[in-house]
């Protein structure tokens, strides 16, 4: 990673199996580290990243599972799936980082009881 602020904040991105990646801020539990944590999901509602087909938000990490024969279809440009995954993570997170988080506004027809 290059020493941009906004890639600083997000201190690792690593392959969890062949169709999931682990994004990590911190280890330690806080409301600013969560605050991340929520932008990022944030930015994964409002940003689409191809192939990304969910993610799970804990409190200091994000766990992002993806469809690997989207990402090819999207294009890989040669590198490995899960890298292709995280360049386009990084990029959308650089370009969105800073902006205030905006909560998701939902339906009532999108939430279960």
């Amino acid at each position: 990673m290059s020493d941009s602020s906004a890639e600083r904040d997000i201190r690792f991105i690593s392959p969890l199996s062949e169709t999931s990646l682990l994004i990590a801020f911190d280890d330690e539990v806080s409301e600013e580290i969560h605050s991340k944590v929520k932008a990022l999901s944030n930015m994964f509602d409002t940003h689409p990243i191809p192939g990304v087909t969910e993610y799970v938000p804990g409190f200091t990490s994000v766990t992002v599972f993806y469809d690997p024969l989207l990402v090819i279809k999207a294009g890989t440009g040669g590198k490995a799936i899960w890298e292709t995954v995280k360049d386009q993570i990084e990029r959308n997170w650089r370009e969105y980082e800073g902006r205030p988080f905006l909560r998701r506004k939902r339906s009532a027809a999108s939430c279960s009881v």
